[in-house]
């Protein structure tokens, strides 16, 4: 559901920019699509660690803190780099609220699925352990992608059809074939094939 939220925001951001010719529409219609996502990938880390046996609780959290350094690192790191020069306008509250709340609604379900993968940790039984590396994984260059974007058009760079388009495709193929090995038939024994017998 977080992906079909991100191609809302891709088809109604390029509605914006190809027959109403406004270049950089935020915030606006898009921006429900791409917060939207948000969301989803959050609920979708919750459901990832209760289907792997280990919902997320306080304890399991607390028994994990130090893992949650890293994005809290990176979450301090966005921040700082992007908010360098970033002129605060209370004129616009809800541009305010999103600049703010992306990065921290990423960070957060990047942090969900490590701790769920670091939880793991020592678990026998791997398939879905390399599942939960993958998604961590793919909700990275999520990350990276929606990242970069808002720091493109916060300094005036961003470019349709450049790198940062390159890096939003690569985040929603990984994602999606992280999806697709969640497929019942992706569990299928090769000789379990009819055609092949």
């Amino acid at each position: 559901i977080g992906l079909l939220f991100q191609v809302f925001g891709q088809v109604s951001y390029g509605f914006y920019n190809f027959f109403l010719f406004v270049e950089i529409p935020c915030p606006s219609i898009p921006d429900i699509g791409y917060f939207g996502s948000i969301l989803f990938y959050i609920y979708g880390a919750f459901l990832i660690g209760k289907a792997s046996g280990f919902p997320l609780t306080l304890q399991l959290v607390r028994r994990n803190a130090i893992i949650l350094i890293l994005p809290l690192a990176f979450l301090a790191y966005s921040y700082s780099f992007f908010l360098q020069g970033y002129i605060v306008d209370w004129s616009q509250p809800l541009k305010l609220f999103l600049d703010f709340a992306y990065p921290l609604g990423q960070i957060l379900y990047i942090s969900i699925a490590l701790v769920i993968y670091t939880a793991m940790k020592g678990v026998p039984g791997g398939l879905m352990k390399s599942r939960v590396l993958a998604i961590l994984i793919a909700l990275a260059i999520q990350y990276t992608a929606d990242y970069n974007f808002l720091y493109q058009a916060s300094q005036g760079t961003w470019v349709n059809g450049g790198y940062g388009d390159v890096i939003y495709m690569v985040a929603y193929f990984v994602m999606t074939l992280v999806l697709l090995s969640f497929h019942p038939h992706y569990f299928r024994k090769f000789s379990d094939d009819p055609r092949r017998k």
